[in-house]
């Protein structure tokens, strides 16, 4: 029978490199653990030492194994940068899968070629950091939402976005640390334009907070909506299609109050 990993390996990138724009993550449930008897019966170096083979066949099989081997295959962490920054891009995205179930100590090499110069490396260690999930959110997300609005390359910023989506639970509106829910429901106009200001200073990768101000576009309240849609411009384009869909939105507050926040957005670019 052939290993599970070793169709994986084979099969994962492929899938990756015909859509990678919204990858479906498997989230490495097991990164950083002990190692996975089941897949890991040879030593951890038999694979390292096949990541200097000319195959690109061996290569991605060796990366497939040295995912289950936690941190055990931090030494071969670098070894496997290689592959992810190199010219092929299915044995890049295998690299990129690897590393994310390596856990922890492969999370700084993934972050640091968010940076590449090369727009198909910052695609694949993005794409990595979202296989991750919550548990390499730290200073990756600074860069991934700085990507996913700045990037030249559409299909970094939608890899970025997915990634984003990815390390979910974040930060919530809610938090008793903002205040924010709770100041929208206050009788005082002045607390309530508060916490439409927090809102808007949110991180746009926070779509609830960009959900929850759309919503808000409702109120009767001219001052308050005008408030509003400043909020949402501060989020920038990465708004507009969330805006986009509340221009058919059936209130027509929220659909005019959209506008004026979609075109002043336009306006800035």
């Amino acid at each position: 029978m052939i290993p599970r990993i070793f169709i994986i390996a084979v099969f994962l990138p492929l899938f990756a490199g015909c859509a990678p724009d919204q990858p479906q993550s498997s989230r490495a449930s097991r990164a950083g653990r002990d190692p996975d008897s089941a897949l890991t019966s040879q030593p951890v170096e038999h694979w390292g030492s096949q990541l200097a083979s000319d195959s690109p066949r061996e290569r991605k099989t060796a990366l497939g194994y040295l995912a289950y081997y936690g941190n055990a295959a931090e030494p071969y962490i670098p070894a496997i940068v290689q592959n992810l920054t190199g010219s092929d891009d299915s044995l890049g995205f295998t690299a990129a899968w690897s590393l994310a179930h390596i856990g922890p100590p492969a999370y700084p090499a993934l972050v640091r070629e968010l940076g590449n110069q090369d727009w198909a490396v910052r695609h694949r260690a993005a794409y990595g950091l979202g296989e991750s999930g919550p548990a390499a959110a730290g200073s990756a997300l600074q860069k991934l939402d700085s990507l996913s609005r700045n990037d030249p390359v559409k299909k970094v910023r939608d890899m970025a976005g997915w990634a984003l989506d990815q390390m979910a639970p974040r930060q919530s509106i809610g938090d008793p640390n903002f205040g924010m829910l709770e100041g929208l429901d206050s009788d005082s106009l002045e607390i309530r334009l508060e916490a439409v200001r927090r809102l808007g200073a949110v991180p746009v990768w926070n779509r609830t907070a960009t959900y929850e101000l759309i919503r808000l576009l409702a109120d009767t309240s001219d001052v308050f909506q005008e408030s509003v849609i400043d909020a949402l411009v501060q989020k920038g384009k990465a708004a507009l299609p969330m805006l986009n869909t509340a221009l058919n939105n059936a209130r027509e507050r929220v659909r005019s109050g959209a506008m004026a926040a979609t075109a002043r957005i336009q306006g800035q670019f």
